[in-house]
């Protein structure tokens, strides 16, 4: 009697304390830091100080607008190509180089400066609830956790030049020059070789350009020499794959009901890209893989809103265009997918009777 009492409670038990896979799990906050620790984006948890290397950027995005970004490009010595972007946490001086009085200066970090910086990873929830009353009259995101990196000590370094001997064993991109030499194709680096093709050399369109490629990398003849595994390569510059098959991972964007692709800080256009088969306005924001022919196409550009919001007029430009195309949902990008911004956010200046003040190109305020 008492087995059929119980047993029917403890399958209810068992389904409080055990959710589906599609639904929140709750975590009491008292159990942080005992039974339950946070894992940050660099793999470590929250509060564990940890090296990184990477480069300062600013944040173009509408929640961040302004603030410092470090783009990281290795965790604890070991070399990543993860899209890993941290928000510095501000009151902090970075090293810069003695003066002519032999003391040490201290300033903001500079956009587009690669620095070492040696701190920890925390956070808090930002934004509003989504049920919050009048949410939508006031310029504020989503309720959600931001995650920070606070900085003990950070000195500027030379910048990272990714390559093959930094990834063996793991997938990675690798750029460099494509050279035909002993009936092969080789991609050349500084210091190093990849052999792309080991049985033919690169075709007469392709020699001497830049290349890319994506795979594994193994440890060939010699200490300075890999060989490409499970790879694919690419020409890197879209204007040297004019009038050929591509294949162009990226972001989709729309605005107003417009689509294009983000490849590599540039606008492409894809013919009928809203209209591909199984296309839905989730990919919006999403990586996709692009396949077609590219061509080079004057077209004239919808108005859209400037930083300083006003409209832009329409106006022709000549754009780089897939026809024929298809497309497939892809993994999160890597790093080198999506250059770091550099130079001044784009504006619209304001008519002024003042004098304009000088602008600083290298920082910003901090």
């Amino acid at each position: 009697m008492m087995m059929r009492l119980w047993f029917p409670l403890a399958i209810l038990l068992a389904t409080v304390s055990s959710p589906r896979a599609d639904e929140p799990r709750d975590i009491p906050l008292r159990d942080l830091g005992k039974q339950l620790r946070l894992i940050g984006s660099l793999h470590v948890p929250l509060g564990e100080m940890v090296t990184v290397t990477g480069v300062v950027v600013e944040d173009r995005t509408k929640a961040g607008h302004g603030e410092y970004v470090l783009r990281v490009q290795s965790i604890q010595g070991s070399m990543t190509q993860e899209d890993i972007r941290l928000r510095l946490r501000p009151g902090f001086s970075f090293r810069s180089e003695e003066g002519p009085d032999g003391t040490e200066s201290r300033s903001a970090p500079l956009l587009g400066a690669t620095y070492e910086m040696l701190g920890y990873c925390t956070g808090r929830y930002v934004g509003l609830p989504r049920e919050f009353p009048n949410r939508r009259m006031i310029q504020s995101s989503v309720f959600h956790f931001s995650e920070t990196f606070a900085i003990t000590k950070a000195e500027r370094t030379p910048p990272v030049r990714f390559a093959p001997g930094m990834f063996l064993g793991r997938r990675a991109i690798i750029q460099g020059t494509a050279v035909s030499k002993g009936g092969q194709g080789l991609m050349v680096g500084d210091g190093w070789r990849v052999i792309v093709l080991p049985q033919t050399g690169w075709p007469k369109q392709v020699a001497g350009k830049e290349v890319e490629t994506l795979g594994l990398y193994r440890v060939g003849e010699d200490a300075k020499t890999f060989d490409l595994v499970d790879g694919t390569w690419h020409l890197l510059q879209l204007r040297d794959q004019i009038g050929q098959r591509v294949a162009l991972r990226g972001i989709a964007r729309s605005w107003n009901d417009y689509w294009w692709l983000e490849y590599r800080g540039v606008h492409v256009y894809v013919e009928n890209m809203e209209r591909l088969p199984g296309w839905t306005a989730d990919n919006h924001h999403g990586p996709v893989l692009i396949q077609g022919r590219l061509k080079k196409q004057r077209l004239l550009i919808s108005p859209r809103i400037s930083w300083a919001g006003t409209p832009e007029k329409p106006e022709k430009q000549d754009c780089f265009v897939v026809q024929d195309a298809s497309w497939k949902p892809q993994p999160p990008l890597l790093s080198p997918e999506d250059p770091f911004p550099t130079g001044p956010r784009p504006t619209t200046p304001k008519p002024s009777a003042k004098k304009p003040k000088p602008v600083v190109q290298q920082t910003i305020e901090w």
